[in-house]
């Protein structure tokens, strides 16, 4: 039995907004006494943000700039690059994760 439409369009949503809370998310930082004195952004994987990378990517996701999320999505590619970088991904896959998430289409 095929799932409805209603329901692929709900996962499809729910996937997205998981994804984007990867890339929001942030980790608070401890003093030796245990208590929360700062936080810092969640670090992505490199797997993590191959999910991200594809599935922008499937559903034909890119990037003009000059919008008011420039600097957002500069922190994104910065924090993929690093992912990718502990990984021990190749120069060359770095550069065509880049590339795939440089641009977003309106």
């Amino acid at each position: 039995m095929a799932a409805s439409e209603t329901i692929l369009n709900k996962i499809h949503e729910v996937f997205a907004e998981y994804l984007l809370d990867l890339l929001t998310r942030k980790e608070p930082v401890y003093n030796e006494e245990g208590e929360v004195i700062d936080e810092v952004p969640y670090r992505v994987s490199a797997a993590e943000m191959g999910v991200i990378t594809k599935f922008l990517k499937d559903n034909n996701i890119s990037f003009v700039g000059g919008g008011e999320d420039d600097e957002e999505i500069d922190e994104i590619r910065r924090k993929a690059k690093e992912a990718a970088q502990r990984a021990g991904f190749r120069q060359e896959d770095i550069d065509a994760a880049a590339e795939a998430v440089s641009y977003r289409m309106h």
